[in-house]
């Protein structure tokens, strides 16, 4: 099998040199994946991606991967981390009646 060449490195290279950074930098910074930070703190991984959009979770996007750093979830375990629950009369359900009247108007 023929090896591309990608801007003067080998392809096989070039993804044998982001398996060790990917290493380093998990043994270094101990980053956790969506689905190993779901195992950890007992959710399910669409949970974990939704506090990480709206920014509940600190996160660290390298290239395709979204990786949580082991401070942040060691953080949220000690704190018995609870998301906030909306205040009464905040969650909207349905269509209120003003816009339905707005509408007819």
């Amino acid at each position: 099998m023929k090896s591309r060449v990608m801007r003067g490195y080998s392809y096989k290279g070039k993804v044998e040199m982001k398996e060790l950074a990917n290493q380093m930098l998990n043994e270094t910074l101990k980053l956790y994946s969506v689905k190993e930070a779901s195992n950890l703190l007992s959710l399910s991984p669409s949970t974990i991606r939704k506090y990480i959009s709206r920014r509940k979770i600190a996160s660290v996007k390298i290239g395709r991967r979204v990786l949580i750093p082991y401070e942040v979830l060691a953080k949220l375990v000690r704190q018995g981390y609870r998301p906030e629950r909306p205040k009464m009369g905040e969650r909207k359900r349905g269509w209120s009646l003003s816009s339905q009247t707005s509408f007819f108007a």
